[in-house]
This record gives structure tokens, sequence and C-alpha cells, in this order.
């Protein structure tokens, strides 16, 4: 069975797939420089040769665990239905659910891939996570439902506290001593997203005061 490729990701079998979910795992565990590929052939149940005859590099085997996953969450998470918090909301639950599910491997990225030049050349999932989300946004712009903002503003203002929230907490050993997360409320960050964003603002329109 293979599985369907979207944007920077490739199509892979199951063997594939599990190859590059054992990639992340590793990462997870050592980071981007300690993922030998004979690690991950141990952790995917399978040997070193079917690990280079999939991928035929370690390069190339990060780019595409990291591009597979992100084409997921665009897959799943951006849809355009014309109920903007609703769609927000999805989009909102399917990057969390994603960066939470990663965990150490977030970080590792995040902080590892901007040494590697070559590397991170190749990882284009997620810029084309956050263009499928600019476009969404972008849309609801011209439709009057969102302020006018550039979307180098707009984007980091919506995924950006989510990031933080797994960054910080998910399996994190020098976490903030004395923070501890809540669970991540979907809604509630959907509305406070989009106060001081709406074209017309609800959260201004307070009932006029009546003097004595």
């Amino acid at each position: 069975m293979d599985v369907a490729p979207a944007g920077g990701a490739q199509p892979v079998n199951q063997t594939g797939q599990a190859v590059l979910d054992a990639t992340l795992q590793v990462i997870g565990e050592r980071g981007v420089r300690g993922a030998t590929t004979r690690a991950i052939a141990q952790a995917a149940g399978v040997n070193e040769v079917t690990v280079f005859r999939h991928f035929g590099n370690k390069t190339n085997l990060i780019q595409s665990a990291v591009n597979n996953r992100f084409a997921a969450v665009e897959r799943q998470a951006v849809h355009y239905t014309g109920d903007i918090e609703a769609d927000l909301a999805s989009l909102a639950q399917g990057i969390h659910a994603a960066l939470a599910a990663l965990g150490p491997v977030a970080r590792s990225v995040f902080a590892e891939l901007p040494l590697d030049p070559q590397l991170a050349d190749g990882i284009a999932g997620p810029r084309e996570l956050f263009g499928a989300v600019s476009a969404m946004l972008g849309r609801y712009q011209r439709e009057g439902l969102l302020a006018d903002e550039p979307a180098g503003s707009l984007i980091p203002a919506f995924i950006g506290p989510i990031l933080i929230r797994v960054l910080l907490f998910t399996d994190n050993p020098v976490a903030p001593p004395g923070l501890t997360a809540q669970p991540f409320d979907v809604r509630g960050h959907v509305k406070r997203f989009l106060y001081g964003r709406l074209a017309t603002p609800q959260a201004d329109q307070r009932p006029t005061e009546v003097g004595p």
C-alpha cells in the first residue's frame, strides 16, 4: 500500500513509511546528528541496505521523514469551508496534535537544521504547510473576515503559541520549573487569535452606557 504524497513529500510503501517513522523516533532520541542509518534500520525492523535502497542516503532520509510528516498535517488540517472558526479550529488541532506527537523531534529539527544548510535546503514540508495556511488565511482576508495583515506576522501569531507549548512542555527535561502545561484549548486559541483581527471585532461591540 502506497502512502499518498503531498507537497514536498515522496510516495512510499509500507516499508518505506516504517523507515520514515523510525527516523523521527531516532531523531527524537539522539538528535539529527546522532541519528545513524544503522539505528534507524534497527528501529524500523529492517536491515540497513533496505534503508539505502528506499532513500539513498541519510540526508534524503531525514528530508523525506520531515516532509512526509508536514505533508500529512497539510492534508488533514488545512481546509477551506467558509466557516472561519471551524477551519481555524481544525488547523489548530491538527498542528498541535502533530507537533505534540513529534515531541523532542520538533526541538531537534528546529535547533539543528539551521546548522546544516544542505539538509535544510531539501526540507520543503514546513514551507509548504505555511504556504497552504497563508493561502487559506488570505482567502478569508479577501472575503473581509480577517483584517489585512502580512502573512509574516499573521502565521506566527497563530502557530507560535502552539509551537511554544510543544517546545517547552512536551518531554522537555529543561522545562521552566513551576510551569505546567494546561490542556490545549482549541476554541480559546482560535478566539484569542481572531480578537483584534476580525474586520469588525465583536469584542468591541459593547452596550452603550446610559448615564444616571
